[in-house]
């Protein structure tokens, strides 16, 4: 099985990301955007993945030609007919997205797959919509595309084998350590397991336990020494064992929040947000330029990540 051409629609952070990636393994990429603008943008931004990855010994050297005669930037979804493979990654809102996928599969062949990268969306809902619902199926990637090795494949009811082993082999190109969901769940695998985490952290505030300050302090010096070097079922066996966990959360779990809401801070500080005239944005009132240089630390952490992935060779 051989992919040569993926199509991606969708410029936003995590669709030149995926650009970056693909292009930086060899693939050409039919890169669909709202506007002109917004392609220069994305091939300008894929330039700077791929120099990261070389910097990084990601990836050999590629001189900047041959790097953008791979990228093909376009605002017409026309434009993917030819492609082996699409990537949709427009924003996360159901109608859009089906929209979308349906003009996809108006201009490509049959039998392309045209998968979904969706945080939370359940894959049947978009299947539903689809004449050709054996080639949708969910790919999950995460920011940064190019620098990560997380991605999550998503089978609906109706996605085909051939769909599925054709995004295997693109994951594997791209050096992804791949997470099968084995069942169709709104936010999957990591989203759950995330979204479940903030409802907590916002429901400590909330209730007066502990101000954000203390409790990222405490989940950065004790969660943040494990994740990056395992799972939760590989943690609990080494630091206890299953029987000692279930002792210690049995007192715990009554009273953890079990809202069905978004937390009130979260939504109260979006709102702020979009009412406020000042530059200053989120929990911790962060003006932009702090922001990216926090995002700048994120990305030298997931490099280290990487190389120490790289280093054990552990998936797990």
């Amino acid at each position: 099985m051989e992919l040569s051409t993926v199509g991606v629609i969708g410029l936003g952070l995590l669709g030149r990301g995926i650009c970056a990636a693909l292009v930086g393994r060899g693939l050409h990429v039919v890169a669909v955007g709202l506007t002109d603008a917004e392609v220069d943008a994305a091939r300008a931004e894929v330039l700077q993945g791929i120099h990261e990855m070389q910097a990084e010994g990601v990836i050999g050297p590629v001189d900047d030609e041959t790097i953008l005669a791979c990228f093909h930037g376009s605002c017409s979804i026309e434009s993917v007919a030819e492609c082996d493979f699409v990537i949709e990654s427009v924003t996360e809102d159901l109608a859009i997205k089906q929209e979308v996928m349906q003009q996809v599969e108006a201009v490509v062949s049959h039998d392309t797959p045209v998968v979904t990268n969706t945080s939370a969306i359940p894959i049947e809902l978009l299947q539903s919509k689809c004449k050709n619902p054996e080639r949708i199926m969910g790919m999950h990637w995460a920011e940064p595309a190019y620098a990560t090795r997380f991605l999550e494949l998503i089978r609906g009811e109706a996605t085909g084998d051939d769909a599925f082993e054709k995004a295997v082999w693109l994951a594997n190109k791209c050096e992804k350590q791949v997470s099968v969901v084995q069942r169709d769940v709104p936010g999957f695998i990591v989203n759950r397991i995330g979204y479940a985490m903030y409802r907590e952290a916002a429901y400590l505030v909330e209730t007066g336990v502990a101000d954000p300050e203390t409790i990222d302090r405490a989940c950065r010096n004790a969660i943040g020494l494990w994740a990056p070097f395992c799972g939760p079922f590989r943690w609990i066996d080494i630091s206890g064992g299953p029987a000692l966990y279930a002792k210690a959360m049995t007192p715990v779990l009554p009273t953890l929040s079990s809202s069905k809401e978004p937390p009130a801070m979260l939504t109260e500080a979006a709102r702020g947000d979009a009412e406020s005239d000042s530059d200053r944005k989120g929990i911790y009132q962060c003006t932009p330029e702090e922001i990216e240089a926090w995002l700048e630390r994120f990305r030298k952490h997931v490099w280290d990540t990487w190389r120490q992935g790289t280093e054990s060779g552990e998936d797990q």
